[in-house]
């Protein structure tokens, strides 16, 4: 199981690329660490957060799982999505731009 964050549109790439250059603080800030899925040719970058030991079959842990789920996504909502809100997207040039 696992929450994702897909940066979707134009700027895909700068919203992923200015938030990585915040992964220490936005990793620290939520308590865990998620994994950053950059896929420049793709139509979406993704930010996910997995829980690889989780058995979604298994009804008798899903009070656990739905918990666990929501805990994440609530931290990621306010860490990523408060940033995602003040974001200047114009602030992130791609480095093999020529001038």
């Amino acid at each position: 199981i696992g929450v994702r964050v897909f940066l979707e549109g134009p700027d895909r790439n700068a919203m992923f690329h200015l938030l990585h250059q915040e992964r220490s603080d936005i990793e620290k800030e939520m308590g865990f660490r998620v994994d950053w899925e950059e896929n420049p040719d793709k139509k979406s970058n993704i930010i996910v957060v997995r829980r690889t030991k989780a058995n979604p079959a298994d009804r008798d842990n899903w009070d656990n799982q739905h918990a666990w789920l929501l805990k994440k996504a609530e931290a990621i909502k306010k860490t990523i999505g408060e940033r995602l809100k003040k974001m200047d997207v114009g602030e992130w040039q791609p480095e093999d731009v020529e001038e």
